[in-house]
């Protein structure tokens, strides 16, 4: 249960920061890319 929880934060997380710092931005976009493939690996570990 606790790991659909995580997932349902991690989400909620990036889509109000993603909201906050448009990918648009050049000092945003490495970061958000670096942020999303570590969300994409913990995702996958948790299928």
């Amino acid at each position: 249960m606790n790991k659909y929880i995580i997932s349902a934060v991690i989400c909620l997380f990036l889509s109000a920061c993603t909201a906050t710092n448009p990918p648009e931005a050049p000092k945003a976009k490495g970061k958000w890319e670096q942020l999303n493939t570590t969300v994409s690996q913990i995702m996958k570990g948790y299928e």
